[in-house]
Formats: C-alpha cells, sequence, structure tokens
C-alpha cells in the first residue's frame, strides 16, 4: 500500500480585520461529478474548483499520446461530514487498484491523504498519477493567458514567479508548463512542455 498526503495552503487572508484561524470556520468541501469545491466568503470568487481525480498515468507518458497513457478509472463518494470540513472518495482503477482518499479542512488549508493498494495478483501498469487541476482565475484575478503572473514555485533562488522563468515550448501538447523535481524520470510526466528550471520543494502556489 502507498500513502500519500498533499497539502493545499490557503494563502489569502480575509479582506477585513485580523485573520485567526481558531475563530474561522473551516473552508467548506463538496464534490459532485469529480470536481472538488472549496468554498469561503474570503476567497476571492468565493470558491476554488479543483477537478479530482483527474487522471491515473502508464509510464512512458512523456512523448507518447494522453488517451494512451492514462489508465479508465471511477471515483465515487463514500461521505461527507454535516459540518462541511471532511470528504471521503473510492477510486476503482482498472483493473483491481483501489484508491481510498480523505479530504480534510481547517480554516485555512486542505488536507488530503491517499490510500493506494493493488488488490490484484499481477503488477498493475500505473506508475503515476495526476490527483488535481485547479481553476485559479477567480482566485488569482487573472485569466488563462496571464495567471501565471501570481503563480509561483520555490526554486534555488526562493519564491518565483512563473512569468519570470524562461518557457519551454516543444512537447506533444503545447501550452502549459510541468516543473519537475530532480530524480524524477523525465520519461513519466505530463506531455506538455517541460521547464528547464527545477523546482526545490513541491509547493507550487
Amino acid at each position: 500500500m502507498i500513502v500519500l498526503i498533499l497539502l493545499l495552503l490557503v494563502i489569502l487572508m480575509p479582506p477585513h480585520g485580523a485573520f485567526s484561524a481558531e475563530r474561522q470556520p473551516p473552508l467548506q468541501l463538496s464534490w459532485t461529478n469529480n470536481m472538488l469545491t472549496i468554498s469561503a466568503p474570503w476567497i476571492p470568487g468565493e470558491k476554488v474548483e479543483v477537478w479530482h481525480m483527474e487522471a491515473f498515468c502508464r509510464p512512458g507518458s512523456t512523448k507518447r499520446d494522453w488517451h494512451e497513457t492514462t489508465v479508465p478509472h471511477r471515483t465515487t463518494l463514500v461521505s461527507a461530514s454535516k459540518k462541511g470540513d471532511q470528504l471521503k472518495l473510492n477510486t476503482v482503477v482498472e483493473p483491481l487498484v483501489n484508491c481510498e482518499h480523505e479530504i480534510r479542512s481547517t480554516a485555512d488549508e486542505v488536507t488530503l491523504t491517499y490510500r493506494i493498494k493493488n488488490l490484484g495478483l499481477e503488477t498493475a501498469d500505473v506508475d503515476w498519477f495526476q490527483p488535481a487541476c485547479i481553476r485559479v482565475a477567480k482566485f488569482t484575478g487573472r485569466n488563462q493567458t496571464n495567471y501565471i503572473e501570481r503563480s509561483f514555485i520555490f526554486t534555488q533562488k526562493g519564491l518565483t514567479f512563473l512569468d519570470r522563468i524562461p518557457r519551454a515550448e516543444e512537447a506533444v501538447y503545447r501550452g502549459g508548463q510541468v516543473y519537475v523535481r530532480k530524480g524524477i524520470n523525465l520519461d513519466d510526466v505530463n506531455p506538455r512542455p517541460i521547464s528547464s528550471v527545477q523546482p526545490a520543494n513541491g509547493l507550487i502556489g
């Protein structure tokens, strides 16, 4: 079994008064039709939508058609707390891989925990997965052409905005950018342009 924990940090503060996580209700979570919604009155646009889960992928994905890379999967909602601060979902990845995921929220963060297990007797042809595609237009106050002005990764120079990083262009699919940490096989990543700049940690915002 593989256990993976991701942490989404909401770094914008409410526009009025001092922010205290102890006095604020948890961010509200909902999920339907593969769309996770994180909402609060103080979030720009009042909500952030996340396509979750997006894709489970075979190795050798970088230079191959996306449809040949992705493994069919189906996600269902198991339970949702009355407070709106916890979701449990289950994903079945063909043929016999099972992924349990729990999503929890506090006033200023969302934690996603995945437990992945192959229930079959043979090795599953799943090398990596892409759990979330976040829609950030309203959150950043920008659109598809310029949202990178308010998006960042951490490089060896520290926090670096994406519009100040040289962009690669050549790939199976044009547009977007893939930032790959040291030690990851470049043959097994998303088939969009791979940046020459390596992130220093796993945080992107």
